[in-house]
């Protein structure tokens, strides 16, 4: 995943935390910008769209659980990634 996908990950925790819907909006815009320039995977755009769906009708709650279902997804492969290039560098 790339900084960029991690970096959007963290904006829609923030915005489904702070119950902002402007910012989903906002967040909702940039994943269709990655989609269109190849930078975000089609699955995870759809995940995370359905994630404003249930923003945008109230259900914050189950949003924030989605949310941090995904960031769970890729956490482990992010800390696996630092700790192969750390072995390298021995």
């Amino acid at each position: 995943m790339s900084p960029e996908s991690i970096r959007i990950l963290a904006a829609v925790r923030t915005a489904v935390s702070i119950q902002s819907q402007r910012q989903i909006d906002r967040c909702r815009e940039t994943v269709q910008a990655e989609v269109e320039q190849g930078r975000m995977s089609e699955k995870l755009a759809q995940e995370l769209e359905s994630i404003f769906e249930l923003a945008a009708n109230g259900n914050w709650q189950q949003a924030e659980n989605e949310i941090l279902k995904i960031q769970g997804r890729y956490k482990p492969d992010q800390a696996a990634a630092h700790q192969h290039a750390g072995e390298h560098d021995h």
